[in-house]
């Protein structure tokens, strides 16, 4: 059997790679692990893991599938890899199936608001609006920084014609992350609704607007 230090030397290069924005480096030093220690099952699991990540920020998404159920059936009960897979599922708006991985998830670790939010943000696009927005809140009170559940509140809230609420938590976003682009963009996004309702006054319209 190999070192196990040597993977450890590879899994390195991997970081470097990855900052330096080499996913394709990084899958071809990932692939070469998986070879190299098939027989080493904690090598093998990080490595699918790891994987599946690269595939995800790549937006390959069947490929990311497949590497995070393999990290999966070393550790069956990982938190990390739900919420994972639910991610993945979320991106493809398989909502239910999504919604058990992060169920899963939160039941593992029942205090992280990275899972919390994902389970609340597919029960709010599943039509359980009251339930998934009470993870999102459980969610912001344990990181109430985090801009992703603030945009996740922000776009719930105007879904639900809560203008006001809506801006509130898109501002907080913005002024957080002022260089990132998406959550300037659902601000901008939010203002122009809301700016809509309050002066045509059509709540109905600005919804749709939304949309």
């Amino acid at each position: 059997m190999r070192d196990v230090s040597e993977s450890e030397a590879l899994f390195s290069e991997v970081m470097s790679a990855l900052e330096d924005g080499n996913y394709q480096r990084a899958i071809e030093i990932y692939g070469a692990i998986l070879t190299r220690w098939q027989a080493h099952v904690e090598i093998c699991e990080r490595a699918s893991a790891g994987l599946g990540e690269v595939y995800i920020t790549l937006r390959k998404l069947r490929l990311a599938q497949n590497c995070v159920k393999q990290a999966l059936g070393y550790d069956p009960l990982a938190p990390h890899y739900h919420n994972l897979l639910g991610f993945i599922y979320s991106l493809d708006r398989w909502w239910d199936r999504a919604r058990v991985e992060f169920e899963v998830a939160v039941k593992g670790d029942p205090e992280n608001p990275e899972y919390l939010r994902g389970l609340g943000w597919v029960l709010c696009n599943s039509g359980r609006l009251r339930k998934g927005r009470g993870y999102l809140l459980r969610a912001l009170a344990l990181a109430p920084d985090d801009v992703s559940i603030l945009t996740n509140l922000a776009l719930v809230s105007m879904d639900a014609r809560e203008f006001d609420k809506a801006l509130e938590y898109a501002q907080r976003a913005a002024s957080i992350a002022p260089s990132n682009a998406l959550v300037q963009l659902t601000f901008e996004v939010v203002a122009a609704v809301k700016h809509f309702a309050d002066n045509t006054g059509g709540k109905e319209e600005a919804a749709k607007l939304a949309q």
